[in-house]
């Protein structure tokens, strides 16, 4: 069983960063249609997915906290208070810092990616290798 806690606008982080990430998507089929090499369409469509998703989140986040600004003061000490809109959070994180956060795992994801679709395939390693040590 799954818990999804959020308050407010919290609970649009998860749509928002899919519906964010559906450009990569299209990235990708673009990439795919002119034949670019399949390493770089993965790696440029996770990196525009990453950059959608996150940017669809913190816009909607600014949004949502935009707005008129209250400010109440109390009549016995004459301090002010300031209140305003709230974005929501979601697991207890501001909506705000859910953009930041898939921002940092997407370029550390990508990274990855990058180091993988550019790291030599295994089985060509291991027959160079066996080539190699048979001309010795």
């Amino acid at each position: 069983m799954y818990f999804i806690i959020w308050r407010g606008w919290g609970f649009l982080v998860i749509p928002l960063t899919i519906v964010g990430a559906l450009p990569g998507i299209a990235v990708a089929m673009g990439l795919k249609a002119i034949d670019a090499p399949a390493s770089w369409t993965l790696v440029i469509a996770a990196l525009v997915a990453t950059c959608g998703g996150a940017a669809a989140i913190w816009y909607t986040a600014k949004a949502l906290s935009s707005g008129p600004v209250r400010r109440l003061v109390d009549q016995n000490t004459g301090e002010q208070f300031v209140i305003r809109r709230d974005a929501g959070s979601l697991f207890f994180i501001p909506t705000r810092y859910w953009a930041y956060m898939v921002l940092v795992v997407g370029l550390l994801g990508t990274a990855f990616l990058t180091l993988g679709a550019f790291a030599p395939d295994s089985q060509a390693t291991v027959e160079t290798q066996s080539e190699t040590a048979e001309s010795l």
